[in-house]
């Protein structure tokens, strides 16, 4: 994981860089001609003492000194490791400590394990202009087949998986876990292959990768990541169709958060989760006060609104319905958001009349752009919605289209 045999050298030509220093100059300074102190910035010379202690004088620098600063770097990513793999999560720490020290890691060989954490961060916040900024140093300083580059592509296919490349988020993850020798990344490693193959339907194999990585997390005693796999399996259960028990682990989750230092946003995720699982099996009244619960922790989430307004427009109360959405305009601004909002808004103004064409239309239009993203976990939802409204429509030749899609889809 170290600089190799050449870690002197380096940081002569760091310091003598630093220190806006040629060769020709740095032998006017130490009287060593300048192609011998080249051979020591390459690793082909090792200077003598008294040979060192002149460049030391030259640069203002004691090298056995900067053996503490390393010591510091690798302390700190392996640090930052354990945030990442118990769920600890407090990046804030480690950019005070980065920005405290700046001026002394920018000067070390290993300061592109300092950009790392930098960029594991942006990444994870989803800053996706100083990621790509991160990446122009990162993909010439990081050390291959390292610990160092099993991070980084883990988290470049974390990013890829975000902005929805999956084939190149595949690539990164693969060779990510090629190469991977160290537990604790492996088994976040294989957790965020879970989730993209989660996202690609690839159930089967979200599932195989999901219970290795959760399995290494109890080994490491990371209950907290143990859970998050546990919630991530209900998800499974619930995108196969196996309702009963996507809610028998959603339950296990919330009671195990009674004995769990856990945020609101996680308890608020697990609870929408299950009224959701309870929306699936058009059970609305039972959503409905799973969601109250939610709404108390995270009251303006926006799947939580849309599920409310989902349950109230199934049973039939459209005026309850339409003081959401009254409540909520906001969400014609939300672009994740707006389509789906304005469907529902139109589902609730026709009620149960015939579907006007202006429904159907959106209703259209919501489950292509879900079914072009290949957002697997909402497009089959929002096919059957749309095949509903074309039988109540009487439309035979789209309800026929559409039902052959549906049966192409498996579902």
């Amino acid at each position: 994981m170290g600089g190799g045999m050449n870690e002197l050298g380096n940081k002569i030509k760091l310091w003598r860089n630093y220190r806006h220093l040629t060769l020709e100059q740095l032998n006017a300074l130490t009287g060593i001609h300048y192609a011998r102190l080249s051979k020591f910035e390459r690793g082909v010379e090792i200077p003598n003492q008294q040979m060192l202690e002149r460049i030391e004088i030259a640069l203002d620098v004691k090298f056995d000194d900067l053996k503490i600063v390393d010591e510091e770097i690798e302390a700190l990513i392996f640090d930052f490791i354990d945030t990442l793999f118990y769920m600890r999560m407090n990046f804030d720490y480690f950019i005070d400590i980065i920005n405290e020290k700046r001026e002394v890691y920018m000067i070390n060989q290993n300061y592109y394990k300092i950009n790392l954490i930098e960029y594991i961060i942006s990444v994870l916040k989803s800053e996706i202009e100083v990621s790509n900024k991160l990446e122009k140093t990162l993909n010439s300083t990081v050390e291959p087949n390292t610990l160092y580059q099993q991070l980084y592509l883990e988290y470049k296919a974390v990013k890829m998986h975000s902005l929805r490349h999956f084939n190149e988020a595949f690539v990164y993850a693969e060779k990510a876990l090629s190469i991977s020798n160290y537990n604790k990344n492996t088994a976040m490693i294989n957790f965020h292959y879970s989730l993209l193959h989660h996202d690609c339907g690839q159930y089967e194999d979200a599932r195989k990768y999901l219970m290795q990585a959760k399995q290494m997390f109890l080994d490491g005693c990371s209950y907290k990541r143990a859970i998050n796999c546990d919630i991530q399996m209900a998800n499974i259960y619930t995108r196969i169709g196996c309702y009963k028990k996507a809610i028998e682990l959603q339950i296990a989750c919330l009671e195990v958060f009674h004995y769990m230092e856990v945020n609101d946003s996680m308890r608020a995720l697990t609870l929408r989760n299950t009224a959701w699982v309870h929306i699936l099996m058009t059970e609305y009244e039972k959503s409905l006060k799973i969601l109250d619960e939610a709404e108390i922790l995270e009251p303006k989430n926006g799947n939580l609104i849309l599920y409310k307004i989902w349950c109230y427009y199934s049973l039939g109360r459209y005026d309850d319905a339409r003081k959401i959405i009254d409540d909520n305009q906001y969400l014609h601004d939300v672009s994740i958001y707006k389509d789906r909002f304005k469907l529902f808004e139109y589902l609730v103004i026709n009620g149960n009349q015939k579907p006007s064409k202006k429904l159907i239309n959106k209703a259209k239009e919501v489950y292509e752009n879900l079914a072009e993203k290949e957002v697997y976990e909402n497009m089959y939802f929002y096919l059957d919605i749309l095949i509903d409204l074309l039988d109540r429509a009487g439309d035979k030749d789209e309800l026929i289209h559409y039902l052959k899609i549906k049966g192409h889809l498996g579902k």
